[in-house]
């Protein structure tokens, strides 16, 4: 993973095991794909400027005969932050079970879109490099546990640059894919020794915070 990486995403796309299987997984040997992308609904227009919120949503109305969600174009344009050598991740990815996680390789892009039962959508795209595409159950070891710990957020699009978790990341993208479940003895004290080792972190933290003491009660 390149040094200057400091951000993973997640990225939900897909809104069921049979769309993300037979859709979008396929398409992760080039790209990642995001919903709310019919055609007009492109984040930047041909000269590459950014489209402001109402002409967007005006353009998603024209598209698809319905209002956005008040969120919506602020949710999407976070796409427009990621750049080549972050990381992506993408929960319930293809199923309900497991994540993919990715190597991106260049910015944001639109279409071509895909072609679903109800029309034309999908069309959001960030390049990733093939060869780094991974996929993991959710407890297959240590780390895809410590990834799929970020998927608390409902938030379509959000990052971040916690350490322990970026590192966990690039252990991931040094592996195979693993399908099935770890030992889960062996995981849940791997766990426990991590959580152990940041709580003595945070202890040694607050007793130079006090000049090198602890205080004890009596």
């Amino acid at each position: 993973m390149p040094a200057n990486c400091n951000r993973i995403w997640i990225i939900r796309s897909g809104d069921s095991d049979e769309v993300r299987t037979n859709y979008l997984y396929p398409e992760l040997t080039r790209r990642l794909r995001m919903g709310w992308g019919g055609e007009g609904m492109a984040l930047r227009d041909r000269e590459g400027v950014t489209i402001p919120k109402r002409q967007w949503e005006e353009n998603y109305r024209r598209a698809w005969k319905e209002n956005p969600s008040p969120k919506r174009y602020s949710v999407l344009r976070r796409l427009l932050e990621i750049e080549q050598g972050d990381v992506v991740v993408m929960p319930k990815m293809p199923n309900s079970r497991e994540f993919s996680i990715a190597r991106v390789s260049g910015g944001y892009k639109f279409g071509p879109t895909l072609t679903m039962e109800y029309g034309p959508d999908y069309g959001h795209i960030i390049p990733v490099d093939p060869a780094s595409v991974r996929t993991f159950n959710y407890r297959a070891n240590k780390d895809a546990y410590a990834v799929s710990r970020l998927f608390s957020s409902w938030s379509s699009v959000t990052f971040t640059s916690e350490e322990g978790s970026i590192k966990a990341a690039r252990n991931l993208l040094e592996m195979e894919s693993i399908h099935s479940e770890g030992d889960p003895s062996s995981l849940d004290q791997a766990l426990l020794d991590d959580a152990l080792k940041k709580a003595a972190e945070a202890m040694l933290i607050e007793s130079h915070s006090w000049g090198g003491f602890v205080l004890k009660r009596s």
